[in-house]
């Protein structure tokens, strides 16, 4: 029920957005289908009963808000802390910072130049404060700032035998993640004993360029 209510608010939210930047209707309703319907999004929501989809939900809930206000009222402050909110369910949202800084720069310059150092030292004290308690989290969890957890998950199959050779970080993962990443199409799983059952997709995903 809570990712549904937040689906409709990322709608809300796509469409505010690509308005102030003068689409069509017709366009703001595609925008809004391939965001809910054509991303990870979808699946993200449809999975949200436990955590680990639940936090992706709300990462990009709270990265779009933060977009939101980049490109609105441009309001440093504001945007650092939904930012920051987004940050302390993924991490790498971590990644909007410098986009979301420069279009703060841009906003706030159209509004008040003079203002724009100030809400830029906003936004990133705000998102600092949001990363000091992400590290204070961590010492308290797991006795030390840096350290994720993300090492304690039980893993099986190839991920378990992936991590047990080169750890959390190699590079042997680069070709893997970068084919999967940029390359890969649509891959259709069959089944049965002459594999001509149809059964899903490959539940590695499809590259962001299709």
């Amino acid at each position: 029920v809570t990712s549904s209510g937040l689906a409709v608010l990322c709608a809300v939210l796509v469409v505010r957005i690509v308005r102030r930047e003068g689409a069509s209707p017709t366009v703001e309703r595609a925008v809004v289908a391939a965001m809910l319907m054509g991303t990870c999004f979808w699946i993200a929501g449809l999975w949200s009963n436990g955590v680990w989809f639940f936090a992706h939900v709300v990462a990009f809930t709270a990265s779009l808000l933060a977009l939101d206000e980049a490109g609105g009222r441009a309001r440093g402050p504001l945007l650092g802390a939904w930012l920051g909110v987004a940050f302390l369910s993924r991490q790498l949202a971590l990644y909007g910072l410098p986009v979301l800084l420069a279009v703060l720069w841009v906003r706030r310059g159209a509004i008040n130049p003079r203002s724009r150092s100030a809400h830029l030292l906003g936004a990133t004290a705000t998102f600092g404060v949001c990363v000091g308690l992400y590290l204070v989290i961590n010492q308290l969890r797991f006795g030390s700032p840096l350290e994720t957890g993300y090492g304690a998950i039980p893993l099986d199959g190839h991920l378990a035998a992936r991590v047990s050779r080169y750890g959390l970080f190699h590079v042997a993962y680069v070709p893997f993640n970068a084919i999967y990443m940029f390359f890969q199409g649509p891959s259709f799983v069959f089944a049965g004993d002459r594999m001509l059952r149809p059964v899903g997709l490959d539940a590695m995903g499809t590259s962001l360029t299709f």
